[in-house]
Parts: structure tokens; sequence; C-alpha cells
């Protein structure tokens, strides 16, 4: 247990959690003051997964994966971007070309790019003809919403 899992429990109350520690076989290889805090999806689909430990924490949701650390600011955009997930103003964009994958965050203010998965390269808002040439090579891509009912992908992402 950890002060960074303390707070993001009390932060998820009204939010169904499953939590795993290093007590439970299965999940032994976490060290002792690691967990991993699975935010239930209510409407069946990806979960959202929070690994902490007393040194920071790692939040998962679909192929999307950021680090924060301790600071009060990185804490504020922790709960922040877990806030902005769970009420589905901010969702995750894969994109599949040619065997390479970019991964973005998205908010109506800007995309993050996972920099690991950003293997072409590009930020296709500097280059107008990005998705055009993924649609060339027959590529896919993906939106992931914590709850799509509620929410749809910009069209500026639909590949042409």
């Amino acid at each position: 247990m950890n002060q960074i899992s303390e707070m993001m429990k009390d932060f998820l109350k009204e939010e169904e959690l499953e939590v795993f520690s290093p007590l439970m076989p299965a999940f032994t290889s976490l060290h002792q003051d690691e967990e991993i805090l699975a935010v239930i999806n209510p409407v069946g689909l990806e979960n959202l997964y929070l690994q902490t430990c007393s040194s920071g924490a790692i939040l998962s949701f679909g192929n999307w994966t950021q680090e924060y650390g301790t600071s009060q600011e990185d804490l504020a955009d922790l709960k922040s971007d877990v806030d902005r997930i769970l009420n589905s103003e901010m969702y995750v964009w894969s994109v599949v070309a040619s065997n390479k994958m970019m991964v973005g965050l998205v908010s109506h203010e800007d995309i993050r790019y996972l920099d690991k998965t950003n293997q072409m390269g590009m930020d296709f808002m500097s280059t107008p003809q990005f998705l055009e040439s993924v649609a060339k090579e027959h590529g896919t891509q993906d939106f992931l919403f914590w709850n799509p009912e509620i929410a749809r992908p910009e069209s500026r992402l639909f590949l042409c």
C-alpha cells in the first residue's frame, strides 16, 4: 500500500474498483509498496488500470500508458486524466499501417502521442496527408472510449 494508491482510491470512491496487491498469489511479483487498481467499466468495455507505488503511478487504458511522478502537479494531472477518461472527454486513438502503430490520447484541445508507439514518426496535425496515406496502405484505426454511447471520435481523425 502507498499514498498514491490511497489518494486514488478516495478519488475513485464512486467507481467499482478491484485492487491487486503483492499479498495475492498471482501478484507476488509486485513490490511491497505496489498496488494495481482496476477501475471496472460499467458498460463492459475496457477497464482502466492504475499501477501505483511510492515513487509514482502508471495509468493504462487500452493501448495508452502514461507515467506520473509524485509531485503535486503530476498527481493533479493523473486525477485530471482519469476523470476526463471516465467522462469520455478523452479517448484513445490507435492507428496501424504497414506493421507500424501510433497511439494518441485525444481531447478537444490536443492529441498526446505515445512516443514508444509513434513508429510512423508523424504528427497527423502537421501532415495533412497523414490519414490519406494510412488509408492507401489499408491501415486501420480504433477509437476507445470509456462509454461510447455518450461520445464520438472527432471527425478530423477519420481515415479518408
